[in-house]
């Protein structure tokens, strides 16, 4: 989709984790130091890592830190939340993904509240505060 003027992108930092919700711009490859879970707000997006043949289409995937991917269908908004750097986030938003293909997770048992829940943050452009308790009330597994 073509961005207009008012498009924006929210970055919120905090301690133990990291979220931009923005345009999501033209990756070939990357290669992420933290843990990430990638949600497409408007459709999927399509990602392999560097050793899988095929793409996979997803609206959520989780992408272990060093991992490298290449993704396609960029034409979007994104969330992207890096998660805390013990792995902690990581062991527990594998128990919510519904597959696995090489090195990545896919399909978020959750992906609807997820999307929601970082569309109205990003429509709002709701405060830090109010985001990360956000967050933990709905997205981040207890």
């Amino acid at each position: 989709m073509p961005f207009s003027d008012d498009a924006y992108s929210l970055l919120y930092l905090w301690r133990q984790r990291t979220i931009y919700i923005g345009a999501m711009f033209e990756l070939s490859r990357l290669t992420p130091a933290a843990s990430s879970l990638v949600i497409g707000l408007e459709k999927p997006l399509r990602i392999r890592d560097a050793l899988s043949p095929d793409f996979t289409s997803t609206r959520s995937v989780l992408i272990p830190a060093g991992v490298s991917v290449q993704v396609e269908d960029t034409d979007q908004r994104l969330a992207c939340c890096y998660l805390d750097a013990l792995g902690r986030d990581l062991t527990a938003f594998k128990t919510l993904m519904q597959r696995q293909v090489g090195k990545l997770w896919f399909d978020s048992s959750t992906e609807q509240q997820q999307i929601d829940t970082y569309e109205l943050m990003y429509r709002t452009r709701m405060p830090a505060a109010q985001a990360y308790e956000t967050l933990l009330e709905t997205i981040f597994p207890a």
